[in-house]
Order: C-alpha cells, then structure tokens, then sequence
C-alpha cells in the first residue's frame, strides 16, 4: 500500500509540480542529515538507507541527487553515500560477491555477458588465497552487472535472487574443488 501511495504521489508531483507528502518527507530527512547532533545525522541518514534499498527505492534518486548539490557538505556526502547503497547488494546467505561465471546457464547471452563484464573488470589484481579475493576481477564484474541490470530498472529484490542463486552456484563449486586450487 505504501508504495502505491509513493508512486501515486511522486507521479501526481511530477504532473502538477506540487511537492508530496512524501517528498517534504525525506526532504525532511535529508536536512536532518546536516544536523549538529551526530544521533539525529546518522538517524536521518539509516532511514534513508532503509528507503533505497526496497525495490522502489530508485524513486529518491531526484530528491538525493539534488542533495548532493547542497552546500551543507555533510548533507552532500551523506546524500552521495545513500545513492550508492542503492547499487550495493549482496547474496543473502554468501559473504561475497559471486563470480560472474556462476550466472545460471539458463541466462540468455551469458557468454557475451560474462566477457562484457570481465572486460570491464580490472584484470590486474593480484589473486590470493583467500576466498573473497579468488578472482577478484570475476567479482567486480558481477558488480558491474548488477549496476546495469538496477539501471535498466530490474527491481533490486530480483537482482539479490540472481545474487542469490549464483552464491549457491559458487559455494557448490568450492564444495566440489576443494583443494584443487
């Protein structure tokens, strides 16, 4: 209901040029972000984390972008690091971005997107023993992938099942290489 009542609000504002309910509401949040008192700040700035990551968090993308603009610098960056948590999403149950690699082999295309997105990947990292930096650059692609399919309006909750189902995909390949690399 409340996301009926987000959209409905956000599109009468857009087409009347009113500001909503809504909008004076996280406006409102976002001024507190520039509060003096450090509570009310990071308060204001965790309700807003709240609100990106639903799925129609995207919604707050004008009211943010024009907070980044402020000259309160505080309120700028806060607002900056709220965008970003929109695209900063992890598999459920796996600690770890999953490589690239392990989208499922149902997806159309996946060659072509596994060699787009590991050419957009930095190939220069250094690899390491350790489990998070296998293969860094698989995982940045994912990343990578994941922007992209958020900017062409996949819905975030769609995009951590895709997450979700590659991070088993991966954790299955550990299981079944262990100790061959």
């Amino acid at each position: 209901m409340n996301t009926i009542l987000i959209c409905l609000s956000i599109s009468f504002s857009a087409f009347n040029g009113e500001e909503t309910l809504f909008e004076k509401e996280i406006q409102v949040l976002i001024e507190k972000m520039g509060d003096d008192d450090f509570e009310i700040r990071d308060k204001a700035y965790n309700d807003l984390i709240l609100l990106i990551k639903k799925d129609d968090g995207y919604l707050l993308f004008p009211l943010l972008e024009k907070a980044i603009k402020n000259k309160d610098p505080e309120i700028s960056y806060r607002a900056g690091m709220v965008l970003k948590k929109y695209y900063y999403i992890l598999p459920k149950n796996y600690p770890y971005i999953p490589w690239i690699d392990m989208l499922d082999d149902d997806t159309p295309n996946k060659k072509e997107i596994v060699k787009k997105y590991l050419d957009m990947a930095p190939n220069n990292i250094e690899h390491s023993s350790s489990v998070a930096f296998r293969y860094f650059n698989y995982r940045i692609a994912t990343m990578f992938y994941c922007v992209d399919l958020l900017k062409s309006g996949m819905k975030r909750s769609k995009v951590q099942e895709i997450l979700n189902e590659m991070a088993e995909k991966e954790k299955e390949w550990w299981k079944n290489n262990r100790g061959r690399n």
